[in-house]
């Protein structure tokens, strides 16, 4: 079940980088997956670790279960603008099944919104910006 929750967010581009989570839970979940990234946890208790030089230049993806799909939760949008993430796609539902425990309980299903960033780097110089 893990390897489809980490497959969905490499399909859509993200390896890598930063990870803006809505709830401690799938932050946590996430961690072990991208052991790597910077999470980000929005929710209580909200957590916003040190920005490193690599985040600046990598994707970021926001994942959240609640609310509007086109709608970022709180603090998204500024914790993008910290890294110099921009939001160009439009955010889509998953749908991740996961087994709880005990492995005998009915399997369920997570609705997750996702949308990935990217970084200022990918998005190269702005045209005002060239000389």
């Amino acid at each position: 079940m893990r390897r489809l929750r980490a497959a969905a967010l490499q399909a859509r581009g993200f390896h890598s980088g930063t990870i803006i989570a809505e709830d401690r839970h799938d932050a946590g979940n996430l961690r072990r997956m991208f052991p790597e990234a910077r999470l980000v946890c929005l929710g209580p208790p909200s957590y916003t670790p040190p920005i490193r030089p690599a985040d600046l230049s990598s994707k970021a993806v926001v994942i959240w279960r609640k609310g509007e799909t086109q709608a970022l939760p709180d603090g998204a949008e500024s914790e993008l603008a910290r890294i110099g993430g921009h939001v160009a796609a439009t955010p889509e539902r998953l749908e991740i099944p996961w087994q709880p425990y005990p492995s005998t309980s009915a399997e369920r299903v997570w609705t997750w919104i996702v949308v990935v960033a990217d970084s200022a780097a990918e998005r190269g110089p702005v045209d005002g910006a060239r000389k």
